[in-house]
């Protein structure tokens, strides 16, 4: 559960950062930053059947407030993620022209987009 203030016994803001990465294992590849008022939770996925079932047990087990996906996630990503969790706000990141260019750049330099 999140953090609760110790002088209102009111729990801070739990938000999830979900980000699509290649070889993630959510298990392993997974992080918390907590500050008094709120936690980030960052989890990284191989692909949107794992955040779909990741989204998943972070609301239910884990009582985060709000979702956010990167912007590898496509329309129909989001909407699968928001069908289970229809309650829980969703939110994307998405990248103007020349960030996504920039972006591109680096991942396809590094290998990103190549198969294991």
């Amino acid at each position: 559960m999140s953090q609760e203030s110790k002088t209102s016994g009111v729990r801070g803001f739990k938000g999830s950062w979900i980000l699509m990465v290649p070889e993630a294992d959510p298990q392993k590849h997974r992080a918390s930053i907590k500050t008094p008022k709120y936690e980030a939770v960052v989890v990284c996925v191989k692909d949107c059947d794992q955040a779909v079932a990741v989204c998943k047990s972070l609301v239910e087990k884990e009582a985060v407030d709000s979702v956010t996906l990167c912007p590898a996630f496509t329309n129909f990503d989001v909407a699968k993620v928001i069908a289970v969790i229809p309650k829980t706000p969703v939110n994307v990141c998405r990248s103007d022209g020349p960030s996504m260019f920039a972006e591109y750049a680096t991942m396809k330099k590094i290998g990103w987009f190549e198969k294991p």
